[in-house]
């Protein structure tokens, strides 16, 4: 908890989720700093097809950097 306490405020970001990766690709939310619980319920399993961030960074091991809420929404309709 102190990690993402700290490295929250070291980069300015509001919230922080943590997935661990299952069988088959689909990746599970295992801590969460910062969110609501929609999305813990909305994005608590995703699938390796799905469109989101955390999906797309697992699957080409590249990070996923997004400036703004409006290129969240470009670039990834179903997480916004």
């Amino acid at each position: 908890r102190i990690i993402f306490d700290r490295g929250l405020s070291l980069v300015g970001a509001r919230a922080v989720a943590l997935f661990w990766e299952r069988a088959g690709g689909s990746l599970e939310l295992v801590h969460g700093l910062g969110l609501s619980e929609e999305f813990v319920q909305r994005f608590r399993s995703l699938g390796p097809e799905d469109r989101f961030p955390t999906v797309e960074a697992c699957r080409t091991g590249a990070p996923v950097w997004l400036g703004t809420t409006e290129e969240l929404r470009r670039r990834f309709p179903d997480a916004a």
